[in-house]
């Protein structure tokens, strides 16, 4: 069962929040370094001045892994956090974890540039609120399923895309 919740963050609502803890409950326990807290990273993304966090330099160029965009209005200690994106940075010549997070900084500073408009909504509406979480993972393959693992469990309301066809046909019927 999928229940819908609204959150209300500021003046704005996440429209459409599923919430389904049955496949919480499915999630791959060979992923259970995700739950060690020492192994993930955060930082605030976006700068008052609208520019990416200087922490940024801190994130590694030779790994690969996941992040996470997480809405977290930080009034009352981790009261209230929303997974809002989970992607994946694969590690290549061209590609690696730090590279792939400042890439999102083209939706903040060229919002009507880009054609995803469920991530250009959350840095619109989101911006001052968004913190990077990030762990580094070994291998491109573990990388991705491990993507694939988080949004078919976790449902962010910012991914366009659900890969498992028997979810993502339930959500669409909600």
């Amino acid at each position: 069962m999928y229940h819908n919740l609204s959150v209300i963050i500021r003046k704005d609502t996440i429209k459409d929040l599923k919430m389904s803890t049955h496949l919480w409950e499915r999630f791959n326990p060979r992923f259970d370094y995700l739950l060690d807290q020492s192994r993930w990273n955060k930082f605030k993304y976006i700068k008052k001045d609208n520019t990416i966090s200087d922490e940024i330099s801190n994130v590694p160029t030779s790994q690969g892994g996941i992040y996470m965009f997480v809405i977290q209005p930080n009034k009352i200690y981790d009261s209230m956090l929303v997974m809002g994106y989970v992607g994946r940075a694969l590690l290549t010549d061209n590609m690696n974890l730090r590279i792939r997070i400042r890439q999102y900084m083209d939706y903040v500073r060229y919002p009507d540039k880009f054609e995803r408009p469920l991530i250009r909504r959350l840095f619109k509406q989101w911006k001052d609120y968004i913190y990077c979480h990030y762990i580094t993972v070994d291998g491109n393959e573990e990388i991705e399923n491990l993507e694939k693992e988080i949004v078919n469990s976790m449902l962010p309301p910012f991914n366009s895309e659900i890969f498992d066809i028997t979810i993502r046909a339930a959500v669409k019927a909600f």
